[in-house]
């Protein structure tokens, strides 16, 4: 008679792939971040210089702020993103295999909160591009 194959067994399974791969999960989601802002800052500068090309206007003073802003920010993320990845020192005595775990467990949630800092930044960041394209749009169409 054919057995189940989720089990107890899957289960023990599934949560040494958690454990094992969760430091490599998390670099990869900060990679991914990094890469994303790596191509918002090419997009970022063609489409400023599209939109103020287009409307053959020089930007504002509150334009040219808000874009510097908003470049700033993806050089945060970018930044960010990279210290999402940075290996930490890690101390515990070989031999003890709670402070092994603990040691992990302090590594693991210190990658947590850096990568979740990095996706706040990338939100904010997304959203002033956002905003900055609209007022480059709109002060070209405003100068017409």
């Amino acid at each position: 008679m054919p057995a189940p194959k989720i089990n107890d067994q899957y289960w023990f399974d599934m949560s040494e792939r958690l454990v094992s791969s969760a430091r490599e999960t998390r670099d990869n989601a900060a990679q991914k971040l990094q890469t994303f802002a790596g191509w918002a800052w090419g997009a970022f500068i063609a489409a400023t210089a599209f939109g103020a090309g287009a409307g053959k206007t020089s930007l504002s003073e509150g334009q040219a702020i808000f874009m510097a802003i908003a470049g700033g920010l993806l050089v945060t993320l970018y930044w960010v993103a990279g210290w999402a990845q940075m290996p930490d020192v890690l101390q515990f005595d070989p031999r003890s295999p709670d402070e092994i775990k603990a040691a992990y467990q302090e590594d693991l949630r210190r990658r947590v909160i850096r990568l979740r800092i990095a996706m706040f930044v990338a939100v904010i960041a997304t959203a002033a591009i956002v905003l900055s394209f609209f007022l480059v749009v709109l002060g070209a169409q405003s100068a017409k």
